[in-house]
């Protein structure tokens, strides 16, 4: 009876462990987003990311373009593109009146010529277009920006919105790449 009875409850404690096992649901920590990132670097690594609502945004650089017209000896323009898998686009904007120089942080707002701007495209309805304005604007800071290497490296940060209203937020945005110079 004794055996019986170690049987039973044997047999029952195996399978309440064995049901538990089926109902118990792994549960991951979620991967902290900014871990996506690439690196923080300064060697022309041809890197870009950013946190855009609140993920990942891993970029390709399309374009980072610095260019110098004559006609205007203190005029420059620095356009830098990128696009993520999902073809969402970020692209920062510096018409400027000097040369670009390591250690300088410039605000985007309004996109003009003497004013600088960030810009996100969403992939998936490409006139969704988020701009930065004078209310709603961030930072570009370059760590390096190497003229004869032709590197510009630096990080940065906006809040842009759409025609409806709607906004964007792009933060811990970084990138490491080289230019092409183009004089006009």
């Amino acid at each position: 009876m004794i055996l019986r009875r170690t049987f039973i409850v044997t047999t029952l404690l195996v399978v309440a462990m064995v049901a538990c096992k089926k109902d118990a649901k792994v549960i991951e920590a979620p991967v902290d987003e900014i871990t996506k990132l690439p690196q923080v670097t300064a060697i022309g690594a041809g890197t870009f990311g950013a946190i855009v609502k609140g993920k990942a945004f891993i970029g390709k650089i399309t374009e980072c373009i610095y260019s110098h017209d004559n006609n205007y000896p203190d005029y420059y323009n620095f356009t830098l593109t990128a696009i993520d898998a999902g073809k969402n686009t970020i692209q920062i904007s510096l018409p400027i009146v000097s040369k670009l120089a390591e250690k300088n942080s410039y605000t985007l707002n309004n996109m003009t010529f003497s004013h600088w701007a960030g810009k996100y495209t969403d992939g998936a309805a490409t006139e969704n277009i988020y701009q930065t304005n004078a209310t709603n604007n961030g930072t570009v800071s370059f760590s390096k920006a190497d003229d004869e290497n032709k590197i510009f490296s630096g990080t940065f940060s906006f809040i842009a919105v759409n025609s409806a209203g709607e906004k964007v937020t792009i933060t811990d945005g970084r990138f490491d790449t080289h230019f092409i110079y183009i004089e006009k």
